[in-house]
Protein backbone atom coordinates (compact mmCIF):
# COMPACT_ATOMS: atom_id res chain seq x y z
CA UNK A 1 0.00 0.00 0.00
CA UNK A 2 2.57 2.36 0.98
CA UNK A 3 4.34 1.91 -2.08
CA UNK A 4 1.37 3.06 -4.48
CA UNK A 5 0.54 5.20 -2.24
CA UNK A 6 3.78 7.41 -3.02
CA UNK A 7 3.37 6.82 -6.68
CA UNK A 8 0.12 8.48 -6.60
CA UNK A 9 1.12 11.51 -4.11
CA UNK A 10 4.28 11.94 -7.06
CA UNK A 11 1.97 11.44 -9.74
CA UNK A 12 -1.84 11.84 -9.33
CA UNK A 13 -2.33 11.07 -12.93
CA UNK A 14 -0.58 7.59 -12.86
CA UNK A 15 -3.91 5.68 -12.94
CA UNK A 16 -2.27 1.97 -13.08
CA UNK A 17 -0.81 2.97 -9.44
CA UNK A 18 -4.18 4.14 -8.56
CA UNK A 19 -5.71 0.79 -9.90
CA UNK A 20 -3.39 -1.38 -8.01
CA UNK A 21 -3.66 0.58 -5.19
CA UNK A 22 -7.43 -0.31 -5.34
CA UNK A 23 -6.34 -3.85 -6.20
CA UNK A 24 -4.48 -4.22 -2.30
CA UNK A 25 -7.34 -2.48 -0.27
CA UNK A 26 -9.62 -4.72 -2.18
CA UNK A 27 -7.11 -7.86 -1.20
CA UNK A 28 -7.30 -6.42 2.85
CA UNK A 29 -10.90 -6.08 2.29
CA UNK A 30 -10.93 -2.34 2.82
CA UNK A 31 -13.47 -1.35 -0.06
CA UNK A 32 -14.20 1.68 1.15
CA UNK A 33 -10.54 2.83 -0.01
CA UNK A 34 -10.48 0.74 -2.60
CA UNK A 35 -13.83 2.17 -4.24
CA UNK A 36 -11.85 5.36 -3.73
CA UNK A 37 -8.94 4.71 -5.63
CA UNK A 38 -11.33 2.99 -8.26
CA UNK A 39 -12.85 6.21 -8.41
CA UNK A 40 -9.83 8.07 -8.88
CA UNK A 41 -8.53 5.85 -11.74
CA UNK A 42 -11.54 6.06 -13.79
CA UNK A 43 -11.21 10.24 -13.38
CA UNK A 44 -8.07 9.62 -15.39
CA UNK A 45 -9.31 6.59 -17.76
CA UNK A 46 -12.11 6.05 -18.36
CA UNK A 47 -12.13 3.23 -20.86
CA UNK A 48 -10.69 0.44 -19.12
CA UNK A 49 -13.26 -2.30 -18.15
CA UNK A 50 -11.26 -3.58 -15.61
CA UNK A 51 -11.16 -0.82 -13.34
CA UNK A 52 -14.96 -0.50 -13.88
CA UNK A 53 -15.33 -4.28 -12.92
CA UNK A 54 -13.30 -4.00 -9.94
CA UNK A 55 -15.26 -0.53 -8.53
CA UNK A 56 -17.99 -2.75 -9.09
CA UNK A 57 -17.16 -5.14 -6.95
CA UNK A 58 -16.06 -2.86 -3.97
CA UNK A 59 -20.04 -0.77 -4.70
CA UNK A 60 -21.34 -4.28 -4.34
CA UNK A 61 -19.63 -4.46 -0.85
CA UNK A 62 -20.27 -1.72 0.08
CA UNK A 63 -24.27 -2.14 -0.98
CA UNK A 64 -24.17 1.53 -3.09
CA UNK A 65 -26.51 0.03 -5.51
CA UNK A 66 -26.50 2.94 -8.17
CA UNK A 67 -22.83 2.89 -8.73
CA UNK A 68 -23.10 -0.75 -9.25
CA UNK A 69 -26.03 -0.15 -11.89
CA UNK A 70 -23.18 2.30 -13.44
CA UNK A 71 -20.79 0.23 -13.13
CA UNK A 72 -22.42 -2.39 -15.57
CA UNK A 73 -23.92 0.11 -17.85
CA UNK A 74 -20.50 1.36 -18.40
CA UNK A 75 -18.79 -2.16 -18.90
CA UNK A 76 -21.83 -3.13 -21.63
CA UNK A 77 -21.09 -0.21 -23.46
CA UNK A 78 -17.65 -0.85 -23.33
CA UNK A 79 -17.87 -4.48 -24.46
CA UNK A 80 -19.84 -2.87 -27.46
Amino acid sequence: VTAFLKVVMLEPEAFEAWGNLGAVYTGQDDYAAAFHAFEEALKIRRDNWRIWDNLRTAAIQLQRWGTVLKCTAELLYLRD
